[in-house]
């Protein structure tokens, strides 16, 4: 059976605004997604998807390397975006205007 194949079987549905599974540790030390927030400038984000051939039996203190360390075997496919972002520069006359009460 072949990569080609799999795409033919079967799969769980996953519910909208549901987790399936388990979220581990991420860099804010939160055990949920953190969308992009940069500090200032321009930050690039990557976000990897790894199809498996099992489901891992992780903790939710589990950290990425933990995560990468229990894929190694299993991974039949994986596909990475990688997205750029910059935070709007915000106009100061806008914001004293919005600050202002009468």
């Amino acid at each position: 059976m072949g990569p080609l194949d799999l795409l033919e079987q079967p799969t769980n549905k996953i519910e909208e605004k549901s987790v399936p599974g388990t979220e581990g540790m991420n860099s804010f030390r939160r055990q949920s997604y953190g969308c992009p927030c940069p500090p200032g400038g321009t930050h690039r984000y990557f976000f990897k998807a790894y199809a498996l051939d099992t489901k891992l039996a992780l903790n939710p203190n589990s950290k990425k390397k933990d995560v990468e360390k229990a894929m190694q075997g299993h991974i039949l496919a994986q596909g990475e975006l990688i997205g750029i972002y910059k935070r709007k520069q915000q106009d100061p006359s806008t914001h004293e205007k919005s600050h202002l009460t009468t």
